[in-house]
C-alpha cells in the first residue's frame, strides 16, 4: 500500500520539458468544486489538531492514511456542481472519504487560538494543493505558482466585489514577472497559506534563491510555499505537487465516474507497474498525461 504521508527530495531545482494536456473540458467544473472541498477540509483538519480534537494515534492515522475517512473524523461534507446527466440542474455530492492530498509534517507549531502557544504535533500543509489550485484556476504554469513570493503575491490586488482580481508572479518559465487574473476567492486561501507560513509554523521562511540558484538574476526573497523538507526554505518541489495533482485526479475520477453517464466516463490516471529493476518493482504507480493548466 503506498504511503499517505509524502516525503520530497531536499528543495527545488530546474525542470526538465513537459508534454501533458490539459484536463477535459467536462471535467473542469467538478474538479475546481473539488479542490474547493479539499482545501476547506484541510483548514478543519488543522484547526481540529491546534484545537486538540484528536489523539496523536488519530493524528497518525490519518497523516498515514492513503484516504482518509472523513466520516470518523468528524469531517464529513458535501459539494454542489453541475449534473452531468441532465443541463441546468445541480447535484449535491457526498464527501465521505478523500485522498490523502496534504503534505504532513511533525514540528513545533503557534496556536494562534491559545495565546501563540507552542506545540508539538503533526500538521497537514496545503500549500502544493494550493499551487495546483493557482495553475487550476489562473490557468498559470505551476512553476510560477511555485514561485510566489510571500511579501509580493497580492501586491497588485484590489478590494472590491468583482469575480476577479489580481495575482502578481514574481518569476516564470518563460518571463520575469507579470500579473494575471485569479478569481477572488482564490486569494483568501493564499492569505491563509501566508499565515500558516508566518503565524502557525515556528518561524517564518527565510529567503532562498530561485531554484536555489544565487546566479538565476533573481535576488533571494521569502516564499509563499515553503516547503520544511529542504536544506532551504525554498517551495515544495516538482514530485511533490506532482504526487499531490495525482492523488487529487484518483479522487475525482471515482466520483465523476459515479455520477457521469456512460458515454462520458473517464480514466484521468493510469496504473502502471514499477520496473524490474527499482526497489518497489511490481508495485501499483499512479500517471496521468494532464496537467492543471
Amino acid at each position: 500500500k503506498k504511503p499517505g504521508n509524502l516525503k520530497e527530495g531536499p528543495g527545488s531545482g530546474p525542470r526538465s520539458g513537459s508534454g501533458k494536456v490539459v484536463e477535459p473540458a467536462f471535467s473542469v467544473g467538478i474538479l475546481r468544486h473539488y479542490i474547493i472541498a479539499l482545501n476547506k477540509i484541510g483548514v478543519e483538519l488543522r484547526l481540529n489538531i491546534l484545537n486538540g480534537h484528536y489523539t496523536t494515534n488519530e493524528i497518525n492515522e490519518i497523516a498515514h492514511s492513503e484516504w482518509i475517512d472523513l466520516s470518523k473524523f468528524g469531517l464529513a461534507t458535501s459539494f454542489e456542481t453541475n449534473d452531468p446527466k441532465e443541463n441546468r440542474k445541480k447535484i449535491e455530492i457526498p464527501l465521505l472519504s478523500i485522498p490523502n492530498v496534504y503534505t504532513w509534517q511533525w514540528a513545533n507549531y503557534h496556536n494562534t487560538n491559545k495565546n501563540n502557544e507552542l506545540i508539538y504535533t503533526n500538521l497537514p500543509w496545503i500549500s502544493s494543493l494550493r499551487m495546483i489550485a493557482i495553475g487550476l484556476f489562473a490557468g498559470q504554469r505551476l512553476q510560477g505558482a511555485q514561485w510566489l513570493g510571500l511579501n509580493n503575491y497580492r501586491s497588485q490586488h484590489h478590494e472590491g466585489n468583482s469575480y476577479w482580481t489580481n495575482l502578481y508572479l514574481c518569476t516564470d518559465k518563460t518571463k520575469s514577472n507579470h500579473i494575471c487574473r485569479l478569481q477572488r476567492y482564490i486569494m483568501p486561501w493564499l492569505d491563509d497559506e501566508a499565515f500558516f507560513q508566518t503565524s502557525i509554523c515556528e518561524s517564518p521562511p527565510a529567503k532562498a534563491f530561485y531554484e536555489n540558484d544565487k546566479d538565476s538574476g533573481y535576488l533571494a526573497q521569502q516564499w509563499l510555499f515553503r516547503s520544511p523538507f529542504g536544506s532551504t526554505d525554498s517551495p515544495f518541489s516538482d514530485s511533490l505537487y506532482g504526487d499531490i495533482w495525482i492523488r487529487v485526479l484518483r479522487g475525482l475520477e471515482q466520483i465523476w465516474n459515479n455520477i457521469a453517464p456512460e458515454h462520458l466516463t473517464y480514466h484521468f490516471i493510469q496504473e502502471e507497474q514499477y520496473s524490474h529493476r527499482s526497489l518497489r518493482a511490481g508495485a501499483i504507480k499512479y500517471t496521468t498525461p494532464h496537467t492543471p493548466h
